[in-house]
């Protein structure tokens, strides 16, 4: 019986080119990889960012349902202002409670004197400036101020122009 050698191409590979396809094959795919990872990664920040801003809204939803509920209360108690003003803008009657629907995030209301006077623990023109502070577990969130005024005095008058006066440099006139 005769022995066959087996057929080859003629060509006999080179050292240069043993594995050049299997070098190839490995970039191309640490370069999906690469890709992979990052699409990954923007769309794990993108969601971080929209949670973000979904909780930034219902913060300051909230500091506004808080202000909401003050208003009446305070303008109500105008003859208590002074007691709560000394008392660092702290009152019983000052709503302080939990928002509805938002997770666990609660308000403080406060007050403290406009500047009609030197003295910030009285009032002297019937207005109010109301801050909103909400927190989530115990951290600050977010926070707002309002005006309340009562008795009809006008806290704007003699009032024609501002610092900055705008691009135009025209103030408001």
């Amino acid at each position: 019986m005769k022995h066959r050698q087996p057929r080859s191409s003629g060509r006999i590979p080179k050292d240069n080119e043993q594995g050049g396809a299997l070098i190839f094959v490995m970039v191309i795919a640490a370069v999906m990889l690469f890709i992979a990872g990052m699409t990954i990664s923007v769309a794990v920040q993108t969601r971080r960012s929209a949670a973000r801003r979904l909780h930034g809204k219902a913060a300051f939803f909230c500091a506004e349902l808080a202000l909401e509920r003050a208003r009446p209360l305070i303008a109500a108690n105008e003859t208590s202002w002074g007691t709560a003003l000394a008392a660092g803008g702290f009152a019983s009657w000052l709503p302080a409670d939990d928002c509805p629907g938002t997770g666990g995030y609660t308000y403080q209301v406060t007050i403290r004197d406009n500047a009609d006077d030197t003295d910030q623990t009285t009032d002297a023109d019937s207005t109010i400036i109301v801050d909103a502070q909400v927190q989530q577990a115990g951290v600050a969130v977010a926070s707002i101020s309002g005006v309340v005024q009562t008795g009809g005095t006008t806290i704007m008058a003699g009032y024609t122009t501002q610092a900055g006066q705008g691009a135009q440099k025209a103030g408001n006139k």
